[in-house]
Formats: structure tokens, C-alpha cells, sequence
């Protein structure tokens, strides 16, 4: 009997501590968020749908296909860029031609190298040899 009492003692122990850790207060980070910050992220989030749409569309798609570049890898290396490089980049996407010609395929090149030693520079993919 003293060994079964022992156990459940331990057993009693460890569960109150566990139920005493586990409601414990944590603590709670809140800020302020300002309208610039609000208005960045969702201009962040078009700037994110510019790129994608661009992405999606098909003679982009045959293109990469064509040098070699997984579209949906590409557009999963969109994903993880930042504001400011989305940004960046959906701005360059705005200033092109609307035609289809050897501009567009060239800047759609242009995109996705970037995409790619971008995150090659932050150390998600290892795409080129030269960056390390």
C-alpha cells in the first residue's frame, strides 16, 4: 500500500504542476498599429497578387518552363519575400509594356532571376553556384 501511495503522490504532484504551468498567465505584446502600417500591409498584399497574377499567366509560365524554371516553385519563392522586395518588384511589373514581345519574355526572365537569387541570397534555395 505505501507504494501505490507514493505513486499516486507523484502522480498528484505532477499533475497539479502541469495544470499550474499550463494556466499560467503569459505575457501579451500590444502595439499600437498605425494607418501607414495598416495601408502597407494591404498594399503589400496587392503588390503580392500583382506578381502572382503575373506568374499565372500562361506565356509566363511556358517561358520559365522553357529556361528551365519550376513555375510553382517560382511562385512558392514569391511567398517568401518581403514587403519591400514584392513592392519592388510589382513596381517594375507596372512600368512594362502591355504588349506581348521579346520585352515582356525578357522581363519575366528578369522576375524570375531576381526571385531566384533573392532567395538564394537569404539562404532558402541554393539555385547558383556564385552566391554564397
Amino acid at each position: 500500500m505505501n507504494r501505490h501511495t507514493r505513486s499516486f503522490r507523484f502522480l498528484a504532484l505532477a499533475t497539479a504542476m502541469t495544470g499550474l504551468l499550463a494556466t499560467a498567465p503569459l505575457p501579451a505584446g500590444a502595439a499600437m498599429v498605425s494607418t501607414d502600417q495598416a495601408l502597407a500591409t494591404l498594399s503589400g498584399d496587392a503588390d503580392r497578387a500583382t506578381v502572382l497574377s503575373f506568374l499565372a499567366r500562361g506565356d509566363i509560365r511556358n517561358q520559365m518552363v522553357q529556361m528551365g524554371v519550376d513555375p510553382d516553385e517560382a511562385t512558392e519563392r514569391v511567398a517568401g519575400l518581403s514587403d519591400e522586395e514584392i513592392q519592388n518588384i510589382a513596381g517594375h511589373i507596372d512600368e512594362l509594356p502591355a504588349g506581348e514581345g521579346v520585352g515582356v519574355i525578357i522581363a519575366a526572365a528578369g522576375l524570375v532571376f531576381i526571385v531566384l537569387l533573392i532567395t538564394d541570397i537569404i539562404g532558402a534555395t541554393n539555385v547558383f553556384t556564385f552566391v554564397r
